[in-house]
């Protein structure tokens, strides 16, 4: 879930909406999303040199959330909030780039609170496509004298209840046009529909990763999380985009390569015997039930350059503990 390009705009505290500064969201040469604005995100006051003090708001080393505006009129809200860099005042106003480091980000809407519930959440993982599905885009072709018209229908892979969310893998057409040519794309997600409403760290923790396990479990390689868009319960203004797209830097080995192909995988969804909708109930509770096990059992498609007997024995240490009858 990285950030496509950097996004200059105007920025904001919630709470003063009417003192915005200029600065440049990126990412840095870590992976980590950094804030450099061209002076402090606060309300005008003295500055301090404490990093910490109650009594000056300019002052605050953490803010839950911040909000943006880019220069294209895309809403950002920006969650956790970390002061890196502050200039401070030495006999004088404090002036100078300020820079943050940010948890995650929300584009597309302003969110009321970090925690604030989502009624949908849309997820695209790295091999999803491969492991689950095994046919061409589900299309339909209308000839007439002077066109052809060609639509792209969803399909429904899979339904599968947990807790009282829904799970559906899905699969989507869309088109991309280039002069007179079209050309018609499919698009595999999972798709949370939460019964009363779910946070994106949440549906990260309890949805997307267990997912992820299980395809890093399938495929034996790194599985990366590719887009999470998402569906806020309550909008705050009507005018913005109902669908948000969510990102936070995640861990990733250092060496990636392309998706394994279906013959490459331990398994795909056509060769098992179970079907979705048993498939994910019963991998979610294996997993909460031996957490510890399978964590060791993926550490390698986390870190695949690592020897090859350090992934031997990294495989044996889960499996000592994970009785062979869970299996079954």
């Amino acid at each position: 879930m990285d950030l496509d390009a950097a996004i200059d705009g105007t920025w904001w505290l919630p709470e003063t909406p009417a003192a915005t500064v200029r600065g440049v969201l990126e990412t840095d040469d870590n992976g980590m999303f950094v804030l450099r604005t061209t002076k402090p995100v606060a309300p005008p006051g003295t500055g301090s040199v404490a990093w910490d003090n109650d009594d000056d708001p300019s002052a605050v080393s953490f803010r839950p959330m911040l909000r943006g505006r880019s220069v294209r009129g895309l809403a950002v809200t920006l969650i956790g909030c970390h002061v890196v860099r502050r200039p401070i005042r030495l006999g004088g106003p404090a002036s100078g780039e300020e820079a943050w480091r940010v948890e995650s980000i929300v584009l597309g809407c302003w969110l009321d609170a970090p925690d604030e519930l989502m009624s949908e959440v849309r997820v695209e993982l790295g091999s999803l496509f491969e492991w689950s599905h095994g046919s061409g885009p589900a299309v339909s072709v209308t000839e007439d004298r002077d066109q052809t018209t060609v639509t792209g229908r969803t399909a429904i892979l899979g339904v599968a209840k947990l807790d009282g969310a829904t799970l559906t893998l899905r699969s989507d057409c869309y088109f991309g046009y280039e002069r007179s040519t079209a050309t018609l794309n499919q698009l595999v997600r999972l798709v949370f529909e939460p019964k009363e409403g779910i946070t994106l760290r949440s549906a990260m923790d309890e949805l997307v990763f267990p997912v992820r396990d299980l395809l890093a479990l399938m495929t034996g390689d790194y599985v990366a999380v590719r887009s999470v868009e998402a569906r806020p319960a309550v909008v705050v203004e009507a005018a913005q985009s109902v669908q948000v797209r969510y990102l936070a830097p995640l861990q990733r080995p250092y060496r990636r390569r392309q998706p394994r192909e279906a013959h490459e995988m331990l398994a795909t969804l056509a060769n098992l015997d179970i079907p979705f909708e048993q498939l994910l109930p019963s991998w979610f509770h294996l997993r909460e039930r031996h957490r510890t096990a399978v964590a060791m059992l993926l550490i390698p498609t986390h870190a695949p350059y690592v020897y090859a007997d350090s992934q031997l024995l990294t495989a044996w240490l889960p499996l000592d503990s994970w009785p062979i009858v869970e299996w079954s």
